[in-house]
């Protein structure tokens, strides 16, 4: 059985590690800190990608810093009241885990929210190398001036994200 930070009729207090600042990682956050629990925040990212704005960051990728398409992860963990740590995670325990440089992170519970990973590099997740917001949009300028360079391009599905891509092209 897991030790949990969980909100009871009297306020909990603990300490958890949660694995991906993502939209669910955040919402875990919050969730957890609300209830008393000192929260840290780890991610292979610095910044939380906008993956709906991908099909327009594929064709303009200067929009992506001027329209925030990438928020900065610390300063989201900060406005959720959690400390961020910006690292890859190689282990996870029970109760700790293990950075990619071998620091070991101790907490009463871990919990882990990556969601999905795309190994084929998909338009809409950020590939494992591309841990900061420089690294993704300098991908996304090297797919743009790839695109400019073919004379036809093919679009394997016409669902909601094939048909903005479509347009967006």
């Amino acid at each position: 059985s897991m030790n949990f930070c969980l909100p009871s009729s009297s306020n909990t207090s603990g300490s958890c590690i949660v694995v991906g600042g993502g939209m669910s990682g955040g919402m875990v956050a919050k969730y957890l800190q609300k209830s008393g629990c000192q929260v840290t925040s780890v991610d292979r990212q610095n910044y939380l990608d906008w993956c709906i704005a991908s099909a327009r960051s594929l064709v303009s990728p200067d929009d992506i810093e001027k329209k925030d398409f990438t928020m900065p992860l610390d300063k989201i963990a900060e406005f959720l009241g959690a400390k961020f740590v910006h690292s890859a995670v190689s282990q996870v325990g029970e109760k700790s885990v293990t950075l990619e440089d071998g620091k070991v992170l101790e907490a009463d519970c871990v919990v882990v929210a990556i969601g999905g990973q795309y190994a084929s590099g998909a338009l809409w997740k950020a590939t494992p190398e591309l841990t900061t917001k420089e690294k993704r949009i300098e991908a996304f300028r090297a797919e743009k001036k790839h695109l400019e360079s073919v004379n036809a391009v093919v679009i394997a599905g016409a669902g909601l994200a094939g048909v903005e891509v479509a347009g967006e092209i």
